[in-house]
């Protein structure tokens, strides 16, 4: 068990007990961090790692659907059938939007490149 934490750039990575993780840095986030990591290195029992790895997992860990949706608003995640729909003008398409687009489109939120194939500008 381990629990290792790395500021490059703009970003926050790790490991927090076998998950590594690679997050956008934010200044709440890296003390909140930091603080676990000096609980870590002062826990006298593996029951107190445990613990502070149980409490700090959760600050890491977002659930790709909420980043997704978040980054493309014609995206919605149905959880009850792990799928996402397509979304316009608040209708909700009765298909799922294909998985290897779905993909594509988490790959390049992740390496935060744009997803958007086509930008056009309007005539001025």
């Amino acid at each position: 068990m381990k629990l290792v934490l790395n500021k490059i750039g703009d970003r926050l990575s790790g490991v927090i007990g076998t998950e590594t993780f690679n997050v956008p840095f934010s200044v709440e986030l890296y003390q909140s961090l930091n603080t676990a990591v000096s609980s870590f290195e002062d826990a006298a029992t593996m029951e107190d790692v445990q613990a502070v790895i149980a409490s700090t997992l959760p600050l890491v860990k977002t659930k790709v659907q909420e980043i997704v949706t978040t980054k493309c608003i014609y995206l919605v995640f149905n959880n009850a059938t792990n799928k996402y729909y397509l979304k316009n003008k608040g209708v909700v398409s009765s298909h799922p939007v294909p998985a290897k687009l779905v993909d594509w489109i988490i790959e390049s939120v992740e390496k935060e490149i744009d997803f958007m194939p086509v930008k056009y500008k309007t005539a001025a």
